[in-house]
C-alpha cells in the first residue's frame, strides 16, 4: 500500500484543487505586484479616475459624410445593453443646469456694487443681457448641427461669461466652461461613450458587442482602459496556459525519456505536482491577492527539485537496501532554501509570493525524494554511457571567472534600467497604439490630484487654485479652467447672503422691480416700431415671458451643499478613499503645461500656509510630519512618475538581496566546497554575468530581470556543489546534465511570452541554465573532493 501513497496523495490533492480553486483571488495587475505604501494609494486613485467608464472613439475627417457616419455607429452602439450612453460635445449635465438655476446667486460671485442704477441703465443691462441670450441660441444652434471645419480651434479650458435670468442687472458673475465639439486633433470628430457598469464580466460582455459593430465601420478607432484590461487578462491567461501546458508536456516526455523508469517517473510527476498544488494554497491563504505570475514562475521553479530525484536515482540510492544520507544534496537544497528565505524579505509581493511557493514545493519535494523514495524503493538507474564522451574538459575553471569578470564589466558599463512598469504587462500593439493615438489627440495637459478630508475643502482648494490661475494670467485664451471650482464653499454661501441682505443690494433689488414696467413697454415699443424685425409677435410673446420671470429675480432662499452623490450626477468625479481612519477626498484637475509653473508655486505656499498651522496648533515645531495630515493638498507628480518612484524603491532592496544572497551563497560553498571552491563559485559567477551582458546588449534591465537573477544565483548553487562531488563522475554528470535540460526547457518556453514580465525572467533563467550547460561540457575541475 505504501508503494502507491504518492498516487492517493496525488489524487486527494487533485480533488481538493478542483473544489477550492476558485476561492483563489489571482490578479494579473501588475501594481498588485508591489507592496502598499503612500505611493501606491495614490497610483490606485490615480488609475480609478482613468479607469472611468468612458470609450473614445474617432473618426477620419470633418466632413458632413464623416459626421454622419459617426452618428450611426453611435446609434447602434447604444442598443448595447451596458451603454449608459454618448457625447459629441462637451454640455453641462441636467442635473448641473437645474442646480445653478435655482442656487445662482450663491454659486456666482457678486460685483463690486457702489450705487443704486438709474432706470436707464436698468434698461441698458437687459439689453445687453438680451444679445447675449441671442448668442448663447445662435451658439447652440452651432454646435447641435455638429459640423466643424477642420481648422477650427477648439480650447477645451475656454470659458465664458453667460446671462442669467436670475441676475438681470449683471451683479454676480460666473464663468463656466465654454461647450464645444469633441475632436481628434488634426484627425477628425471624436465621441465618448459611457458604460453602466465596469466590473470584468460586464466590460468583457459589452467588448464583444463593442467589436462586432466595430468592424462594420473600419475607419473608427476606439480605445478604453478597461478594454485593454480585460483583454490583456484573457491574453495573459491564454498564454500562461498554453506556455505551462507545452512546458508539462514536454517535461513529461523528458521525464520518461531521461529516466526510463515509468514508476519512478510517474510517482515524481505526482510528487511534484502534489507540491504544487500545496504550495499553491498556502500561498493564498497568506495573501490576499496572487499574482498569476508568482504561480507560473513557482510551477516553473518547483521543476529544479528534479535534480533532488535525479541525483539520488543516478548514485543508485533508491535501488540500495543500505539507506544512504546523501550529503551533497542536502547541501544543494540547503543553500537554495537559504536564498528563498532571504527574498522573503524584499518589499515586492511577488517575489516574497514566489519565495514562499518555493520554499514549500521544495521542501516537500526534498522530504520526498531524499527520505520517502528510498523506503519505496524503484530499480536501479538507467545510465547513458555517451553522456560521457560529452565532455570536454578543457577550460580551467580561472578563465571562466576572467570571462565572467569581463562579462561583469560589460554589463554595469552599457546597462540601463528602465523603470516603467507599463512595458512589463502584455504588449498589446494594437491596443497601446489607440492609447497613444488617443492621448496624442488631446491639449497639452497635466494631470494633478486634489485632495481635502472634505467635500468643501476640496472645492475650496478647486476655487483657490483657480483664482490664482485667473489673477496670474491675463490671457483668457491660455488659462487652465477647473469645473470643480464653479460649486460654492460653505464660506462663499455665508459671503454672498451677507451681500444679499445689505442695503446696496437691497436697494437696487426695489429699483429694478419698480422700473421693469417702464423698461418692458419701452422694449416693446421700440420692437414694435422697427420695421427690420421679423416674427415680431414671437419676439414680443418672448419678452413678456422673460419680464414674468424677472419679477421673481434676486429671490433668496436656503441653499443645501449637494452630496457626493449629487455632484456625480452634475459630473463631477470625486474618488473617496479612508487614510487615517478618515474619508478622503480626491479630484483629477487637468492643468495646461504653460500653467503648471504658477500650480507649483501655488503648492509650495499651501504647504507653507500648512506648516505654519501646524505649527500653530501645536505650539511644537519637532511635530510637523503632521503637516501631510491637513485638509487639503495637491499631488504635482505625474502618474509616470510616480510608478517609476514606486520601481525606485523596490529596486534599492531587491540589490541589497541580491547582494545578501550572493555573499551567502558564497559562503555557503566556501564552507562546503573547501578545496573546490572556485570550481563550483564558476557556476554562480559565470552564468550571471552572461544574463546580465545578454541583458545589456539589447534590452533595458527591468525589475524582473532583476528578480530572475536573484533567482538565478539561488538555484545555480546546486550546480555548483553537485558538481565538485565527483568531479569528472559520469553520475554526477547525468544528474545536473539532465537537471539543466528540464530546468532550461521548462523557462525557455517563456522567451516567447508577449508579456515583458514572463519574457524577461525567461529569458534570464535559459541564459543561465546554457552557461550551465557549457560548463559541464568545458570545465575542468580541480581533482579536490567535497567531504
Amino acid at each position: 500500500m505504501f508503494r502507491f501513497i504518492n498516487f492517493i496523495v496525488f489524487l486527494i490533492a487533485i480533488v481538493i484543487f478542483l473544489v477550492f480553486f476558485h476561492n483563489i483571488k489571482i490578479t494579473q495587475e501588475v501594481l498588485d505586484l508591489f507592496p502598499k505604501t503612500k505611493d501606491k494609494e495614490i497610483i490606485d486613485i490615480y488609475q480609478k479616475f482613468s479607469n472611468s467608464r468612458n470609450i473614445f472613439v474617432a473618426i477620419k475627417g470633418f466632413d458632413k459624410k464623416s459626421h454622419d457616419d459617426l452618428m450611426s455607429f453611435l446609434y447602434k452602439i447604444n442598443d448595447i445593453p451596458n451603454i449608459q450612453g454618448n457625447m459629441t460635445r462637451t454640455k453641462p449635465t441636467q442635473e448641473l443646469d437645474d442646480y445653478i438655476a435655482s442656487n445662482y446667486l450663491y454659486i456666482a460671485t457678486p460685483k463690486p456694487l457702489n450705487n443704486v442704477f438709474t432706470t436707464q441703465q436698468i434698461k441698458d443691462k437687459i439689453i445687453i443681457g438680451l444679445n447675449e441670450i441671442k448668442k448663447q441660441i445662435d451658439e447652440d444652434e452651432k454646435l447641435d448641427s455638429g459640423i466643424i471645419s477642420k481648422d477650427t480651434k477648439i480650447d477645451s479650458n475656454d470659458t465664458t461669461s453667460f446671462f442669467h435670468p436670475s441676475d438681470p442687472l449683471g451683479i454676480f458673475s460666473l464663468k463656466l466652461p465654454k461647450s464645444h465639439i469633441f475632436v481628434a486633433k488634426d484627425y477628425g470628430y471624436m465621441a465618448l461613450i459611457e458604460m453602466k457598469d465596469i466590473s470584468q464580466d460586464k466590460v468583457k460582455e459589452t467588448l464583444q458587442e463593442f467589436e462586432k459593430i466595430a468592424n462594420k465601420y473600419p475607419q473608427i478607432r476606439y480605445f478604453s482602459q478597461n478594454f485593454m484590461g480585460v483583454k490583456n487578462l484573457d491574453l495573459i491567461l491564454s498564454e500562461v496556459t498554453y506556455l505551462l501546458t507545452f512546458a508539462t508536456l514536454a517535461l513529461i516526455i523528458l521525464y520518461f525519456v531521461i529516466i526510463r523508469i515509468p514508476m519512478l517517473t510517474l510517482n515524481a510527476i505526482c510528487t511534484i505536482s502534489i507540491a504544487n498544488i500545496v504550495s499553491m494554497f498556502v500561498v493564498s491563504m497568506v495573501y490576499q491577492k496572487v499574482t498569476i505570475m508568482a504561480l507560473s514562475f513557482g510551477m516553473g521553479i518547483s521543476n529544479i527539485a528534479i535534480d533532488y530525484m535525479m541525483h539520488h536515482n543516478f548514485f543508485n540510492l533508491y535501488a540500495q537496501k543500505n539507506k544512504i544520507f546523501n550529503k551533497p544534496v542536502f547541501y544543494g537544497y540547503m543553500t537554495t532554501i537559504v536564498g528563498f528565505v532571504a527574498c522573503l524579505f524584499v518589499p515586492f509581493p511577488l517575489l516574497s509570493q514566489l519565495s514562499l511557493y518555493a520554499i514549500i514545493s521544495l521542501s516537500i519535494c526534498y522530504i520526498s525524494f531524499a527520505f520517502i523514495y528510498p523506503i519505496i524503493g524503484f530499480e536501479s538507474p538507467r545510465l547513458f554511457p555517451k553522456l560521457v564522451k560529452l565532455r570536454f574538459q578543457v577550460i580551467n575553471s580561472y578563465l571562466f571567472l576572467i570571462i565572467a569578470a569581463c562579462g561583469f564589466y560589460f554589463a554595469f558599463s552599457h546597462i540601463k534600467l528602465d523603470f516603467d512598469l507599463s512595458k512589463l504587462d502584455y504588449q498589446n500593439k494594437p491596443m497601446l497604439q489607440e492609447r497613444d493615438f488617443f492621448d496624442k489627440s488631446q491639449d497639452d495637459v497635466s494631470q494633478i490630484l486634489l485632495s481635502s478630508y472634505s467635500i468643501d475643502g476640496l472645492i475650496s482648494l478647486a476655487k483657490k487654485l483657480q483664482y490664482t490661475l485667473d489673477s496670474n494670467n491675463k490671457d483668457s485664451k491660455a488659462k487652465t479652467f477647473i469645473p470643480l471650482s464653479i460649486m460654492p464653499t460653505i464660506k462663499q454661501i455665508q459671503e454672498n447672503k451677507k451681500f444679499l441682505e445689505s442695503s446696496i443690494f437691497i436697494n437696487n433689488k426695489n429699483k429694478f422691480l419698480e422700473s421693469l414696467p417702464k423698461v418692458k413697454h419701452d422694449l416693446i415699443q421700440e420692437l414694435k416700431k422697427d420695421k427690420n424685425i421679423k416674427d415680431k409677435d414671437e419676439k414680443e410673446e418672448f419678452l413678456n415671458d422673460l419680464f414674468e420671470f424677472f419679477k421673481d429675480s434676486y429671490q433668496t432662499k436656503e441653499i443645501v451643499m449637494p452630496t457626493l452623490e449629487q455632484l456625480s450626477k452634475m459630473g463631477f468625479t470625486i474618488i473617496e478613499n479612508k487614510e487615517n481612519g478618515k474619508q478622503k477626498y480626491y479630484y483629477l484637475a487637468l492643468i495646461k503645461d504653460n500653467d503648471l509653473s504658477k500650480v507649483e508655486n501655488f503648492v509650495k505656499k499651501l504647504d507653507y500656509e500648512n506648516k505654519e498651522k501646524v505649527i500653530t496648533q501645536n505650539n511644537n515645531v519637532e511635530r510637523l510630519e503632521n503637516i501631510n495630515k491637513q485638509d487639503s493638498n495637491i499631488e504635482l507628480r505625474s502618474l509616470q512618475h510616480i510608478m517609476d518612484n514606486l520601481t525606485n524603491t523596490i529596486y534599492k532592496p531587491m540589490l541589497i538581496i541580491l547582494g545578501i544572497a550572493l555573499f551567502l551563497m558564497i559562503c555557503m560553498l566556501f564552507i562546503t566546497a573547501r578545496g573546490a571552491f572556485i570550481d563550483s563559485v564558476a557556476f554562480i559567477l559565470f552564468p550571471l554575468a552572461c544574463s546580465l551582458s545578454v541583458i545589456s546588449f539589447h534590452s533595458d534591465l527591468n525589475i524582473m530581470h532583476l528578480f530572475a537573477l536573484l533567482i538565478l544565483v539561488v538555484v545555480n548553487i546546486d550546480y555548483g556543489i553537485y558538481s565538485v562531488k565527483e568531479g569528472d563522475n559520469p553520475r554526477t554528470a547525468h544528474a545536473i546534465f539532465f537537471s539543466v535540460i528540464t530546468t532550461g526547457a521548462s523557462f525557455g518556453i517563456l522567451i516567447i511570452s508577449k508579456t515583458k514580465a514572463i519574457n524577461s525572467f525567461g529569458e534570464v533563467i535559459f541564459t543561465g541554465m546554457l552557461c550551465i550547460l557549457i560548463m559541464l561540457v568545458f570545465q575542468y575541475q580541480n581533482k579536490k573532493k567535497l567531504h
